[in-house]
């Protein structure tokens, strides 16, 4: 049976949100400029196109993975929330059945 580790849930989760950033920061919507490098040419609209398409995909791609990073993040926190619940619960249990209450 898998194990859930929150800690390397929310790692996961870091890792996700940082590549999100960068991909925003590096987005390859460079190639819209060739519109301007070839006015007159058939490619020019086609390339403006391309890299505003490129932007919108980037900038989507990277709004759904920090939704994920988060949903992830909140996840791994409920898992801990529960996991010291049931551990306190086991333990007042064990005290219980040793006639500590």
């Amino acid at each position: 049976m898998a194990k859930a580790v929150p800690d390397e849930i929310r790692d996961a989760a870091g890792k996700m949100t940082s590549a999100a950033t960068e991909s925003r920061k590096h987005k390859p919507d460079e190639v819209g400029g060739v519109a301007e490098a070839l006015p007159s040419s058939t490619a020019g609209p086609l390339a403006t196109t391309l890299g505003e398409t490129w932007k919108t995909r980037f900038s989507g791609w990277a709004k759904d993975v920090d939704t994920q990073a988060t949903s992830m993040k909140s996840a791994a926190d409920t898992w801990g929330d529960t996991d010291a619940a049931t551990r306190a619960r086991m333990e007042r249990q064990a005290r219980i059945m040793d006639g500590e209450y």
